[in-house]
């Protein structure tokens, strides 16, 4: 894909309305999101406020999952996620650990809007993250991400899709 074409998973600590109120007013709810970005502008303040709102926005997003619960993060505190993407069946799956205890599971999920490209990890207006221990490993079709990250900031995500 490319930088506007491709598959996020963000993770929110908390409810919170974006600082610039164009082009558009941004509220993230805190917890998990995977979204479909499509973006026809790509890259500047349309797709910015588009990653952090809630909902999908036309020409920009479409989400996938919402986390019900809306569990945030917590700061210094490790995380692991695992992520699988079948892209030959359309298959997405997104889990985040604390320790063993499994904390969201996005469930099977099924897209077919991209069929192949690259991972990417990525912050949005945090510092002090710290990733580590990162796995990725192709088993035939399908990607399983493995990930044990140190969270210092309000937003998490990753951006994913496989060949």
């Amino acid at each position: 894909q490319n930088d506007r074409r491709f598959y996020v998973v963000m993770w929110k600590k908390e409810h919170q309305t974006y600082w610039k109120q164009e082009p558009f007013r941004a509220v993230g709810d805190a917890g998990v999101q995977i979204k479909v970005v499509h973006s026809i502008e790509g890259p500047g303040e349309m797709m910015r406020n588009s990653l952090w709102h809630r909902e999908g926005k036309e020409d920009e997003t479409r989400n996938l999952f919402n986390d019900e619960n809306k569990i945030g993060w917590q700061a210094k505190t490790s995380y692991r996620w695992e992520l699988m993407h079948r892209p030959s069946i359309g298959l997405i799956r997104v889990k985040f650990f604390n320790d063993k205890r499994l904390i969201v599971d996005s469930g099977d999920l099924f897209d077919n809007t991209y069929r192949g490209g690259r991972v990417g990890l990525f912050c949005f207006s945090q510092s002090k993250v710290i990733w580590s221990d990162l796995v990725t490993r192709c088993n035939g079709q399908y990607l399983s991400v493995c990930v044990s990250v140190c969270v210092f900031v309000r937003v998490f995500v990753c951006v994913f899709v496989c060949e």
